[in-house]
Order: structure tokens, then sequence, then C-alpha cells
């Protein structure tokens, strides 16, 4: 039975390896690091990618057979999406705007430092986490909700982004072009991936249980 219970991991383990190796191959290596380095590390990127990217899923499904998403940190959700959507933001705009990769490279003096498993990564689990907030909507959630606390903290990153950006467009002061931005963005993602998890352990607290939040998860 314990051998049985292990087959599904062991599967999973071999289906990320492979398919990041299909992945490699359709990408091609890095083009920016010298051999070996350049395939080494679009490798161990698209590695990344499938063992994070999967890693959404179980609380998709788990969220599914319930038929219920009580439990689960509505603000945790909030807090994921909009990281995940400023990271797919600055992924997009160093990869594929001229005008920011050159703006890059001349502050930097160095290559854009994103690649494409980036930009992947950071759409998918937008979609992923877009999903999960859907099924918040459909299925049971009694009176869950977004706290005012995570409300505050989300609107007052939404002003900081405004402010930012009419400050660039009206050229309010000199040093903040789209290049700033967009690294205020990098660094709202990092801020929220201190704070995003207290909400969730909190409402464990709470309840005295980590069901229904799929654990396993996030300590993969």
């Amino acid at each position: 039975m314990e051998k049985d219970s292990k087959k599904p991991v062991i599967f999973t383990v071999i289906g990320i390896f492979v398919f990041s190796v299909l992945l490699r191959l359709v990408t091609g290596p890095n083009a920016v690091l010298p051999s070996p380095w350049n395939y080494i590390s679009q490798y161990v990127g698209w590695l990344y990618f499938c063992a994070w990217s999967i890693s959404f899923y179980p609380q998709i499904f788990l969220n599914y057979t319930r038929k219920s998403v009580v439990g689960l940190s509505f603000d945790f959700l909030a807090y994921n999406l909009v990281a995940f959507s400023c990271y797919t933001v600055y992924n997009f705009s160093l990869l594929y705007v001229p005008e920011i990769r050159q703006e890059y490279q001349e502050m930097y003096h160095q290559h854009v430092p994103v690649v494409v498993n980036d930009l992947f990564f950071s759409a998918h689990a937008m979609l992923v986490t877009s999903f999960t907030i859907f099924q918040c909507f459909i299925y049971e959630r009694k009176e869950q909700r977004v706290s005012k606390v995570a409300i505050s903290i989300l609107c007052s990153i939404f002003l900081l982004i405004l402010l930012c950006i009419l400050g660039t467009a009206f050229h309010v002061v000199s040093w903040l072009t789209p290049l700033i931005i967009l690294i205020v963005f990098s660094n709202i993602k990092l801020v929220i991936s201190f704070i995003k998890y207290i909400p969730q352990l909190m409402l464990n607290c709470r309840r005295k249980s980590t069901y229904p939040f799929y654990v396993r998860a996030e300590v993969a």
C-alpha cells in the first residue's frame, strides 16, 4: 500500500524532468551565457518552471473535489494575483520592449537577466491564481472574504503604481523612468512574497487545522 502511494509522486517527478528537457529542446539554449552554461541554465530554468507550476494544481483539484474553498485564505489569493501580475508585466517588458531593454543595459551595463521561462512561469501562475479565485465565487465559502487589512495594503500598492505611472507620463521627476516603474513592480512581488502566507497561517491557527490549504505544494 505504501509503495502504491509513492507511485504518483515518482511519476510526477519523472514527468517534470522529461517535460523540462522537451521545453529546453524547443526553446534552445540561453543566448547570453557561454557553453555549456547556456544549456544548463536553460534546463534548470525550465525545471524550475515545471516544478513550481505543477504545485498550483493540487489546490485547484482539492477545491473541485470538495466543492468548497472554506479554509483557504482569500487574502493569500489576492496577494498572489497582484504579485504574479506585477511579475508578469516586469518579465514581459524586459523581454520584449526594446526601449526597456536598452534602458536596462545602459543603467546596469549588462545583459537583461530575464529569460522566456521566467515569463512563462509568472504568466502561468497569474492565470492559475485567477482560476483559483474564480473557484471562490462558485464554491462554498461561507462568510469568508478578503480582509480590510489586505484591501488596504492592495489599495496602497495600486496607488503607488498609479503615482509612478503618472509621474513618468508627466515627467514629474527625471529619475522616474519606465524601467524604474518595473523595478517597483519587481519589489512589490518581493514584498508580497514575504507577507502573503501570514493570512493563511492566521486562518490555520484560528481553525486549528491546515486543511484544506495544500501544504505539500508549499513545502515542495
